[in-house]
């Protein structure tokens, strides 16, 4: 029963459970419209349900709480900081760009060889003779006039930059609510199961009593009181295994919330209609693809800039032997100012392939992502459709095959405690009532979990 009730809500965990008893927590725009859908949604209508308010208190806890504190607890939230701390990094060092340069330098050199005039030269003129060690001290100041654009697009690459990882930090989270979607729901299954099991105990226990009073006037035997009693411990022993399942789910819940989850009370969603669902929804894996392309556009502008001339004035001042003046060998002050212009003239010769294969990349990485996504999002939503319709389905036959599962169990109950039926029929049509209630309740959660997951795949809010 136990790896049943498992695999209905962790299909993808075949007959395993899922461990969290040491688990650590790790540090994991309108899209289209899903073509699934089709014209007609009228199947979602009155077979989904939606989720209570999201309101808790100290006793209980909705859905919607958990997962609004998972957001908070998540190891991956402490990135949102981390990437606003580097976005304001790298926009101020694209503001730098056009702060003033001002270096400081000195220098000290011996010459092999210097200039030399003749001395006929030197005794009419009385120039100076040049020493072969020469020093400068010097101060630089440079201020960019234009730049072609270069600062303001660095600054629209570390916002796009930034927003990718945003958008990346926020699929990632998307991703962590399934997982807790379904240890919710896993919660609600196994508890739901122990209270079926409770009930399927008292109605042994209640056997067991009616027939020791038929064993005492002879009608049974004491193996069939042992037969019994061995059902009765099988249940429990079922019962118990449920609990320590039960406490491995709370304690993945409690993890990823950072509370105490091992006694606190989830309520049940309640089952209602659901209103049709639109073409249009927003899925934050289109915002990522959209943040992925606005940083490949702006790159590529950077890479237009390369054939901008860029323009800039300067300013020297220095002190030192000989000057500019090469006819005075004497220590002295010495300066220059003027505009400077630099034009990387090569970048016109590799700019064009460089654009050409940004181009190639992000529309076929970038785009074939956002179509494969697409489809497999259609291809989910068809599937949850026909999951829905199946629970949906499966639940009416369930009420009717209760009922008359609970109408032969109670006949059985009355023909064996009369002799005309052996304990151990009386037994099997027992735990055939027990199963078909297990089967409704297993549908009913999963019919639950179907349509939140659709919910969940089309992020209604």
């Amino acid at each position: 029963m136990l790896a049943l009730l498992v695999a209905a809500i962790f299909p993808q965990y075949g007959e395993c459970r899922p461990d969290f008893s040491a688990m650590q927590a790790d540090t994991c725009m309108p899209g289209p419209g899903p073509a699934a859908f089709g014209k007609d949604s009228s199947l979602l209508e009155g077979t989904a349900v939606s989720m209570e308010e999201a309101v808790s208190s100290d006793d209980f806890m909705t859905i919607e709480k958990v997962q609004e504190l998972t957001r908070e607890n998540y190891p991956l939230v402490r990135q949102w900081g981390i990437i606003e701390k580097n976005k304001e990094l790298e926009l101020l060092k694209a503001e730098w760009g056009y702060l003033p340069s001002i270096v400081l330098s000195a220098q000290a050199t011996y010459q092999t060889e210097v200039v030399e005039f003749p001395d006929i030269f030197t005794e009419m003129f009385d120039v100076d003779r040049l020493s072969k060690d020469q020093y400068a001290a010097q101060i630089t100041f440079e201020q960019k006039i234009w730049d072609g654009g270069d600062a303001r697009l660095k600054k629209q690459v570390a916002e796009a930059s930034a927003e990718v990882r945003f958008r990346e930090l926020e699929v990632n989270m998307y991703a962590v609510q399934e997982k807790v979607m379904e240890l919710y729901f896993g919660v609600i299954l196994i508890e739901e199961a122990m209270k079926q099991t409770d009930l399927f105990l008292d109605k042994l226990d209640a056997n067991l009593e009616r027939m020791n009073a038929c064993y005492s006037q002879g009608i049974v035997s004491k193996m069939d009181l042992d037969k019994i009693k061995v059902s009765i411990l099988e249940a429990s022993q079922q019962k118990d295994e449920l609990a320590a399942t039960r406490k491995n789910l709370r304690n993945g819940l409690s993890l990823f919330t950072g509370m105490d989850m091992s006694e606190t009370e989830l309520r049940r969603p309640r089952q209602i209609s659901v209103n049709s669902y639109e073409n249009n929804f927003y899925r934050p894996e289109y915002a990522l693809y959209d943040a992925r392309y606005s940083l490949y556009e702006n790159q590529i502008k950077q890479v237009d800039v390369r054939k901008i001339p860029h323009f800039s004035f300067f300013m020297s001042g220095a002190y030192g032997r000989p000057g500019y003046d090469m006819l005075d060998n004497s220590f002295r002050p010495y300066g220059i100012l003027g505009f400077k212009m630099s034009w990387s003239i090569s970048s016109f010769f590799y700019t064009k392939r460089v654009k050409r294969l940004m181009n190639y990349d992000m529309e076929h990485n970038i785009g074939m992502a956002r179509d494969l996504f697409t489809f497999e999002l259609d291809q989910k939503i068809s599937e949850s459709r026909s999951e829905i319709e199946k629970l949906s389905s499966m639940l009416e036959k369930d009420s009717r095959m209760l009922e008359l599962r609970k109408s032969i169990r109670s006949s059985a109950e009355d023909m064996a405690a009369k002799g005309l039926m052996s304990v151990s029929e009386m037994l099997d049509n027992i735990n055939d009532e027990n199963q078909a209630a297990l089967n409704k309740l297993i549908h009913e959660i999963e019919l639950l979990k179907a349509v939140y997951g659709l919910k969940y795949t089309l992020n209604d809010k």
